[in-house]
C-alpha cells in the first residue's frame, strides 16, 4: 500500500511538467476568400502519360499484303508488314510459234546476186591478133557451168568463131571446158572478179587455150554482167599465134 501511494505521488507531481514541454499544433491559415461574384476554377490536372497502341497479336494479323495489290505503301491500315519482296528477273522469252512466223512479212532481197550452183552464159568476144601477125577474130559463145564447191565451177563452152582466112572470112565451131573461180559477193555488194581458163579445139585448125581475168556486176537478184580481159592461143598447121581478147558476157543464174 505505502509502494503504490508512492508512484501515485510521484506520477501526479510529473504530469504538470510533461503537459508545459508538449508542443502545440496551430491550425494552418485559411485560404484567402475570392471576391463576390467570380466563379471558382478548378485547378488542371496533369494529362495522364500516353500509352503505346497495343500490337495485335500475330494470329489477329490478315493475309500478308502481297494478296491484297489494292493497299498502297505503307499497306495501310497495316504498316507494321515489311513491303513486298523484289520481283523476280523475267524468264527466257518462249519460242515464237510456228503460225507467228508464217505470219511475218518476207524481208525484201538484197540488190546483190545470189549464190546459185548452175548457170548458163551468153558472150561476145573480140580477138585482136599480136604475134606472129595481125589479125582479128569474133566469137558468139555461150557456156553452161555447175559449181562443185563453194568458188569453182566446171562447164561446158561452145562458140561460133568467124576467123580470118587466105582468101576470106570462114566460120568454124570451137568446143572448150571451162574452168571458173569466182568468190560470190558479199550481202552488202554486187562485184565480183572471176578468173577463167578453157581449153578446147578449133574445127579445122587446130587445139587453143584461153586465160581471162574478169569483172562481174550483179545487176539482179540472178543477173550478172561480166567484162573480160583475155589472152588466147591459137594452134594451127603451121604456127602458134597469140591474141588479146576483149569480152563482154550475160550471166544468168538458176534458182536453188
Amino acid at each position: 500500500m505505502i509502494r503504490a501511494a508512492a508512484v501515485l505521488a510521484v506520477w501526479l507531481a510529473a504530469a504538470p511538467v510533461m503537459a508545459q514541454e508538449k508542443p502545440s499544433v496551430e491550425p494552418p491559415p485559411p485560404p484567402p476568400a475570392e471576391p463576390a461574384g467570380r466563379p471558382v476554377a478548378p485547378s488542371p490536372s496533369p494529362p495522364p502519360p500516353a500509352l503505346p497502341a497495343p500490337i495485335p497479336p500475330a494470329t489477329w494479323y490478315p493475309p500478308p499484303p502481297t494478296q491484297y495489290p489494292w493497299y498502297p505503301p505503307p499497306y495501310a491500315p497495316y504498316p507494321w508488314y515489311p513491303p513486298p519482296p523484289p520481283a523476280s528477273p523475267p524468264g527466257p522469252t518462249p519460242p515464237t510459234p510456228a503460225s507467228t512466223l508464217a505470219a511475218q512479212p518476207e524481208i525484201a532481197p538484197s540488190p546483190g546476186s545470189s549464190p546459185s550452183r548452175a548457170s548458163w552464159s551468153l558472150q561476145l568476144e573480140s580477138a585482136q591478133g599480136v604475134t606472129p601477125g595481125k589479125f582479128q577474130n569474133t566469137l558468139l559463145a555461150g557456156h553452161l557451168d555447175y559449181a562443185f564447191a563453194s568458188r569453182v565451177s566446171l562447164g561446158g563452152y561452145l562458140a561460133l568463131a568467124n576467123l580470118k582466112g587466105k582468101d576470106r572470112r570462114v566460120n568454124a565451131l570451137m568446143p572448150c571446158a571451162l574452168v571458173t573461180y569466182e568468190k560470190p559477193p558479199g550481202p552488202d555488194h554486187s562485184i565480183s572478179f572471176p578468173i577463167q581458163f578453157a581449153t578446147g579445139y578449133l574445127a579445122r585448125n587446130g587445139p587453143v587455150a584461153r586465160l581471162a581475168a574478169g569483172l562481174a556486176w550483179a545487176v539482179g537478184r540472178r543477173t550478172d554482167v561480166i567484162f573480160d580481159l583475155a589472152t588466147m592461143a591459137w594452134v594451127t598447121r603451121d604456127e602458134m599465134l597469140l591474141s588479146v581478147d576483149v569480152a563482154v558476157e550475160l550471166r544468168f543464174r538458176a534458182g536453188d
